[in-house]
C-alpha cells in the first residue's frame, strides 16, 4: 500500500490540518427574537389564564412551601402522593382542632365585650357629651348617633355575634345562598375547591417541574441562574419560617400582657396584632390603638390604659432587641425601610397578595440587582467609562 507523504513534492510545505466547524454564535437579532418570542408567549399564557391566576399562584406558592416536608417524608419511605395526603389530613385536623379551641374562646370574649358595652358607650357619651354642642355647632347639622340609645340596641346584636351558629346552621346558609346566587356563585366555589387539588400535584411533582424549569435554561447560564435561585429560596423561607414564628410569639405576649391589664377581647386583639406583624410596624400601630380605646372606654384614664400601651412597646422593643435576631437573624437581610417601601409597592400593584409577598419579592428583587450590579461593574463598559 501506498501511503500519500504529508510533503508535497513542489514546496516540501506541510499541509495544515483542516478545522472542524465550531457551532456557529447565535447573532444578535436571533437572540431578541427568542426573547421576545418568550415574551410573547408567557403574556399569552398569563392572558389566557387570567380567571384561575390567583388559584395557580396560591397552588403554586403552598406546593413551594409543602415541598421541604414532603421530601422529608419521601426521604424516609414514603412516595411523594402519599406524603402529600398525609400532610394535607394533619392540615384539615389541625384546623378542625383550632377551631374547636378558637371558636369558643373568641365567642366568650365577644360575649365579655357585649357585657361590658353598655359600660363603654356610656362613658364615650359622658366624654363627648362636653362637646357635642361646639361640634353640632361646627359641623352645622346634628350628630346622627344618639349614644344613649346605642349603648341599649348594641349590646344586644353582639349577644347575637357571640352565639356562634353551629355546623347545620352554617351549611344549610350556604346552599341557600349558592342556590340563590346562580351560576357565578358556584362557578366560585369551584373555583376556589381547585386550589387544594392543584396544590397536591405541584407538591408531589415539584422536583419534575424544577427539573423542567432548570432544563429550560441555556447551559451556559445554569450555574448563575442556580446560585441566584437558591439565594432566593434561602431567603423566601428564611422569612416565611422565622416571621412565622416570630408572629405566634408576639401574638402570645401581646395577649399575655393585655390580659394583665384586664383589656377586653384581649387574646383576639393580641393575636391579631401578632399577624399584622407581617407588615412592619401595622400590627404594633393597630394594636396598641384598638387595646387603648378599648381600655379607655372601660376603665378611663388610668393605668390599664398605659399598661396596655406599654405592653406594645415593651413587646416591640424585645423583638427589635431579641427575638427578631434570635428567630430571623440576619438571613433575610432587608432594611426596615426598604421592607415598607417594597409593602407600599407591592400593596398598590398587587392588592391583598402584594401585602403578603411584599419581602420575599423584596428579597428576591435585591439579589437580583445585587447580581445585575455586579455584572455592571465587571462590564468592558464600566471599565472604560
Amino acid at each position: 500500500m501506498i501511503r500519500r507523504s504529508a510533503h508535497s513534492s513542489a514546496g516540501n510545505r506541510v499541509l495544515p490540518p483542516r478545522r472542524r466547524a465550531g457551532p456557529s454564535v447565535p447573532s444578535l437579532r436571533s437572540r431578541v427574537g427568542w426573547v421576545v418570542l418568550g415574551l410573547g408567549l408567557g403574556a399569552a399564557l398569563l392572558w389566557a389564564a387570567r380567571g384561575v391566576l390567583p388559584v395557580l399562584l396560591a397552588s403554586a406558592a403552598l406546593g413551594y412551601l409543602l415541598d421541604r416536608p414532603v421530601s422529608w417524608l419521601a426521604r424516609r419511605g414514603l412516595s411523594r402522593e402519599s406524603a402529600v395526603g398525609l400532610l394535607f389530613a394533619l392540615g384539615v385536623a389541625l384546623v378542625v382542632l383550632g377551631v374547636a379551641v378558637v371558636v369558643p374562646l373568641v365567642g366568650g370574649q365577644v360575649a365579655q365585650l357585649s357585657a361590658n358595652l353598655g359600660v363603654y358607650l356610656q362613658n364615650l357619651a359622658a366624654l363627648v357629651a362636653p362637646y357635642k354642642d361646639e361640634i353640632e355647632a361646627r359641623l352645622g347639622v346634628p350628630l346622627p348617633v344618639d349614644l344613649e340609645d346605642l349603648s341599649t340596641v348594641a349590646p344586644q346584636y353582639l349577644e347575637r355575634v357571640a352565639a356562634i351558629p353551629n355546623a347545620a346552621t352554617v351549611a344549610g346558609d350556604v346552599l341557600a345562598r349558592v342556590a340563590g346566587g346562580g351560576l357565578q356563585v358556584l362557578l366560585s366555589f369551584l373555583t376556589l375547591s381547585l386550589v387544594p387539588l392543584f396544590t397536591f400535584y405541584v407538591a408531589a411533582a415539584w422536583p419534575t417541574l424544577v427539573a423542567g424549569a432548570d432544563a429550560l435554561v441555556p447551559p451556559r447560564h445554569r450555574p448563575l441562574v442556580r446560585r441566584v435561585a437558591t439565594e432566593i429560596d434561602g431567603r423566601t423561607l428564611a422569612f416565611i419560617e422565622g416571621q412565622a414564628l416570630l408572629c405566634l410569639v408576639m401574638g402570645v405576649l401581646y395577649s399575655v400582657g393585655l390580659l394583665i391589664c384586664r383589656v377586653d377581647l384581649a387574646v383576639v386583639v393580641g393575636m391579631l396584632s401578632g399577624l399584622l406583624f407581617v407588615i412592619p410596624y401595622a400590627g404594633t400601630a393597630v394594636g396598641a390603638g384598638i387595646a387603648a380605646t378599648l381600655a379607655l372606654l372601660k376603665f378611663g384614664f388610668d393605668w390599664h390604659v398605659i399598661g396596655a400601651v406599654g405592653t406594645y412597646v415593651l413587646v416591640q422593643g424585645l423583638e427589635g432587641a431579641v427575638l427578631t435576631p434570635a428567630i430571623v437573624g440576619n438571613r433575610v437581610g432587608l432594611h426596615p425601610m426598604v421592607v415598607m417601601v417594597g409593602v407600599v409597592v407591592f400593596g398598590n400593584l398587587l392588592g391583598i397578595w402584594g401585602l403578603l409577598l411584599a419581602v420575599p419579592l423584596t428579597a428576591a428583587l435585591e439579589v437580583l440587582g445585587r447580581e445585575l450590579l455586579a455584572a455592571w461593574r465587571s462590564s468592558r463598559t464600566y471599565d472604560h467609562a
